[in-house]
């Protein structure tokens, strides 16, 4: 059998210790700890097959002989076998020392053979027909490959555990895709669907970027994405949620805003619909405690909606809105609105409702009329001319000092 040789004292003494005290300290006569780990071995008989390492025969870490110690033992200056003494009624613990020096060549080392060729009586391969040595090989091609199979089994378990696991979820998913996928051809590779949302994800923050990492990892082709994005149900009208929140970030507003589309209908598989017709307007809900967005409302619109309409469709989201928990302060669009001011009949109460203009969008009007017009203002009943050759002045003059600016 195989031979093994006693743990390293600079590193694990502990367990050198352990050997030591299971195979009986007075067989080595009070050797330092350095000369077992160099001289002495142990023979392989003497583990279990949960001291082996899976598909080796290199012992695990923690390692200890448990198997056949009542034996005799002979010590050599570089070889320590334990081997069993088999139908004999009495047994000898006797240790045999030798000279410092024994050459090698006068050790008649004899090993256990329980492989085929013990069986049959041949001690070489050599010795075989030809007929017999090719089912030889056959065999022996089968252990190799559980040997191999149990050893890709422990370093799958080893990479789940060891590095897998201390990565991100995300990074995680990458990792075992690109694994498990490159030696799959590109049409025979299958996706999860963590996988699918990890690679919509990416799609969605660059589509550009998403190109180049396409070249460079396997991922998800883009019309896959794109089907796997008109399987998500989407359709007009108000969506109620947000009731699980606290009584401070329940306070939100409104935002609506047109945005320009070309005209076009299109039917959608999924929902079994035409769309394109003219439906109204797009709502959306902004809390005020936290950066927070919830679209809760969209509709198809011709050209500009009606006064009436966008009237209509405001009461029916603040209602909606209102029903859902959220208390809505006030509503926000970046166009011109009659209503400053106005109060919503929700049943049970009444809510109040304050109009507001989107401030980007107001300043980029006071600008723009600023380059054609001059504004005309009263301040303590004198009135006043502004023009925008007085802002160009003032930054003008600003700039005058270099390292001293009170204007941006």
């Amino acid at each position: 059998g195989i031979s093994h040789r006693f743990p390293n004292p600079r590193k694990r003494l502990d367990l050198l210790q352990k050997w030591i005290k299971v195979i009986g300290s007075d067989q080595f006569n009070e050797l330092p700890s350095n000369d077992i780990h160099y001289k002495k071995r142990i023979c392989s008989i003497h583990f279990s097959g949960d001291c082996y390492s899976p598909g080796t025969k290199v012992l695990n870490f923690n390692a200890v002989p448990s198997l056949n110690l009542s034996n005799s033992v002979v010590v050599l200056n570089n070889w320590t076998v334990l081997r069993k003494i088999m139908c004999c009624e009495t047994t000898t613990n006797s240790m045999h020392e030798h000279d410092d020096v024994v050459k090698k060549s006068n050790l008649k080392k004899k090993f256990q053979n329980n492989g085929m060729l013990n069986k049959i009586g041949i001690r070489h391969s050599k010795l075989l027909t030809p007929k017999f040595k090719s089912l030889y090989g056959t065999e022996k091609m089968a252990k190799f490959k559980e040997c191999l199979k149990a050893a890709e089994k422990f370093s799958d378990k080893y990479l789940d555990s060891k590095i897998i696991g201390c990565m991100s979820s995300a990074a995680a998913i990458f990792i075992k895709l690109q694994l498990r996928e490159t030696k799959n051809s590109p049409k025979g590779r299958r996706f999860t669907l963590e996988e699918k949302l990890l690679c919509l994800s990416l799609y969605k923050q660059s589509t550009k970027s998403y190109q180049l990492l396409s070249k460079l990892f396997i991922l998800l082709a883009r019309k896959t994405l794109s089907t796997l994005l008109y399987q998500i149900p989407i359709s007009t009208g108000l969506d109620k949620k947000c009731k699980t929140l606290k009584e401070k970030e329940k306070y939100c507003v409104v935002l609506f805003d047109e945005v320009s589309l070309e005209p076009q209908l299109q039917y959608d598989d999924n929902v079994g619909c035409i769309v394109g017709f003219e439906d109204n307007g797009l709502d959306r809900t902004q809390r005020i405690t936290n950066n927070f967005k919830q679209p809760i409302s969209y509709t198809f619109c011709e050209s500009s909606t009606k006064r009436y309409d966008l009237a209509n469709q405001i009461t029916n989201v603040l209602k909606a809105v209102h029903l859902s928990g959220l208390k809505v302060v006030d509503t926000i669009c970046d166009q011109e609105y009659n209503d400053t001011f106005y109060e919503i009949d929700c049943g049970v109460e009444r809510i109040k409702v304050v109009h507001l203009y989107d401030s980007p969008h107001l300043l980029k009007g006071i600008r723009n009329n600023l380059l054609s017009k001059n504004l005309m203002f009263t301040i303590n009943g004198h009135q006043r001319e502004a023009c925008w050759k007085d802002i160009v002045d003032l930054y003008v003059l600003d700039s005058v000092v270099q390292d001293v600016k009170m204007l941006p």
